[in-house]
Formats: C-alpha cells, structure tokens, sequence
C-alpha cells in the first residue's frame, strides 16, 4: 500500500485469499536494503516496463516525480482466481502510444469494454460487442489521451471488472 508519508507498506498475508489475515507490515526496500520513499504520498505500480519478462516498479508521490526500480518483484503463495466469467491483463503498463488488453471469458458473453478518466467520467467506449468463449485481444490506442491514470471497465453482464491503466506520452 502506497502511503502519505511517502513510503510503501507490504503486508503479508498469512492466511488465505478466502480467509485473509495480515500481521504487520514491512517497508519495501531496495536490494541493498535502502527503504524506498516517494516523500509525500506515493503511488506505485508493478509492470514489466522494459518488457523483459520482470516485474519493475514505477513509484510517483505529491510532486510527481516517477522513480523506476528495475526486476522489483514480489512473492505470491496463492493467486486470485475469478468466479466470473471475466479475466483480463493490460499490457504494457504504464502505456506510451498502445495497449494490448487480453480478455479471456469462459463463455460467450457480449462485453462492454469503457475508458474512465480518473474522476470516474467515461472518456471512450473501446468495445461493445458480442464474443465467444476462449482469449481475445483488444488494442487501447492513447492517442488523443493526456498522460496520467485511467480505468478500464469490463463488463460481460454477468460480472464487472477494472483495472487501471498509466498512460505517459
């Protein structure tokens, strides 16, 4: 969790994703221990910036700023899995110029895919159309977009889904 005071908490779960349970919480630092601090209200992302295949991690604060920690990583015991029909990944994030959002639905369902700006108006539809059930792939194009976040809403009208998206021109 990113925080006011400009550093980010992990809190490990010790239990399960059914029955979670945190105990405390560890600052998150560099390799050589140092603690990484945005100074005042940071955010952060995980993403494959260099697209090498490892996670890296992109952190801003109050001022704006974006610091860029390469191979940041991060252990999961279990991963969440969906009850919905509805998965989806965006790739790259942070995005210059596009995105690929890879979608894939356990049965045929029509999707409504909107843009959101971060106050929540709609920007964009980007789909609204009938699929059937598999892996499907849909480009988010940014030209026109001011830099900064967005949210992706997913809806196959059974369940609804967001996630949120960086653009950086």
């Amino acid at each position: 969790m990113g925080q006011d005071d400009g550093r980010v908490y992990f809190y490990r779960n010790v239990g399960t994703n059914a029955s979670p349970q945190f105990e405390g919480y560890e600052l998150l630092r560099t390799t050589n221990n140092t603690v990484i601090d945005a100074y005042y209200g940071s955010r952060f992302c995980f993403s494959d910036w260099k697209e090498d295949g490892d996670p890296d991690l992109l952190i801003s604060g109050f001022y704006g700023y974006v610091e860029y920690y390469e191979n940041a990583s991060m252990e999961l015991e279990e991963r969440p899995t969906s009850k919905a029909g509805l998965d989806f990944k965006i790739f790259p994030n942070p995005v210059r110029t596009s995105a690929v959002l890879d979608l894939t639905l356990r049965r045929p369902a029509r999707v409504l895919i909107t843009l959101l700006a971060a106050d929540g108006r709609m920007v964009r539809t980007l789909i609204d159309q009938k699929f059937s059930a598999g892996q499907h792939h849909v480009v988010l194009n940014t030209e026109g977009l001011k830099s900064g976040v967005y949210f992706i809403r997913f809806d196959d009208t059974i369940s609804v889904k967001t996630g949120r998206v960086v653009v950086m021109h």
